[in-house]
């Protein structure tokens, strides 16, 4: 155990933690898939603090800021040099960062089928984080075949006949590329804040690179009532970020035709790789575009959201967390 203890000890002695841009991280990842992966999707709107050692880094967190929050998308240390102090070190940078930059919510996100889930959940909750909110991840296996089948049958079957219908209702799928500023602005407002969700924040770019070809609108009355929202991070995966109804229109089917427009076009454009996600907390109003997504995937997982208030308390003056 003491041997433990010097070996931390000389290790943190010699840490240095710095933010970096998104193009060192790139060169200096070491390739990590899913590393790259988040880069690719927050590109420069991306906080990218990284853990150096002698030169070399050996730890890195990959953040995202929106609003007065800071999601931790990713924390990793290289293998020969975990459980030495250095991920306790890259999550106190992190809160020092919100602290220095204005944020006062730490939210980290930690997936269930990760193979290092219990020590993370273990390490979140000793240093004061508090389940927030699940999110339930859905994607198709493999590469070369989403489940367009699967999808097909079921418009055969019996979305086709409920499109229609929405159709003699008034509703209408568009495509957000052929979207008006009239429909930009009113999707702006539609203000679905409650469900964790920001629709500016991807049409600004600031949530990757929103493909405004693949996204798809249901329009009602000349104005939008849901919206399936779609980054794509390279030229064969297809990331539905945000899935939303108006709440008027919640128990209506008037997602269908939106996600079913969005399908088609990801299907038409050849992408071959499809993801989507769902919180818990939002699950019973969007239970309709869930059933109907499962069509098109075949694997979940749970992501857990666990977050931490920092910085200073508007009340009192008093800090939170590990500024206490």
């Amino acid at each position: 155990m003491g041997n433990g203890v010097c070996r931390e000890f000389e290790i943190t002695r010699k840490l240095e933690i710095t933010e970096i841009s998104r193009e060192i991280f790139d060169m200096s990842s070491g390739g990590n898939r899913l590393a790259l992966y988040y880069a690719s999707s927050l590109g420069s709107a991306g906080r990218y603090l990284a853990a150096f050692c002698e030169g070399a880094m050996i730890g890195y967190a990959i953040c995202m800021v929106r609003g007065e929050e800071l999601t931790l998308f990713l924390l990793f240390v290289q293998e020969g040099h975990r459980c030495q102090g250095v991920a306790a070190r890259l999550l106190e940078a992190v809160e020092t960062s919100c602290h220095v930059n204005g944020e006062n919510i730490v939210k980290c996100c930690l997936s269930g089928y990760s193979e290092n889930f219990s020590f993370m959940k273990d390490f979140l909750e000793k240093r004061n984080y508090a389940l927030s909110d699940k999110l339930f991840v859905f994607w198709c296996d493999g590469y070369g075949d989403p489940g367009y089948a699967g999808w097909e049958r079921y418009m055969s079957r019996r979305g086709d006949s409920l499109l229609r219908w929405l159709e003699e209702e008034g509703f209408s799928a568009m495509a957000l590329e052929d979207a008006g500023p009239d429909i930009i602005d009113a999707l702006r407002d539609l203000g679905f804040s409650g469900e964790g969700l920001n629709v500016s924040g991807l049409l600004d770019g600031k949530r990757g690179p929103l493909s405004k070809r693949v996204s798809c609108l249901t329009v009602k009355d000349g104005r939008p009532v849901a919206f399936c929202m779609a980054n794509t991070p390279d030229d064969f995966s297809v990331v539905f970020e945000q899935i939303g109804v108006a709440p008027a229109y919640q128990n209506s089917g008037a997602i269908l035709p939106a996600i079913s427009a969005s399908i088609r076009r990801c299907r038409d454009f050849g992408y071959s790789r499809l993801l989507y996600s769902i919180f818990e907390s939002n699950a019973p109003a969007l239970s309709f575009a869930k059933r109907v997504l499962s069509y098109v995937t075949s694997s979940k997982k749970v992501q857990y959201n666990y977050f931490k208030k920092v910085g200073f308390n508007p009340k009192g003056g008093e800090k939170h967390g590990r500024f206490e």
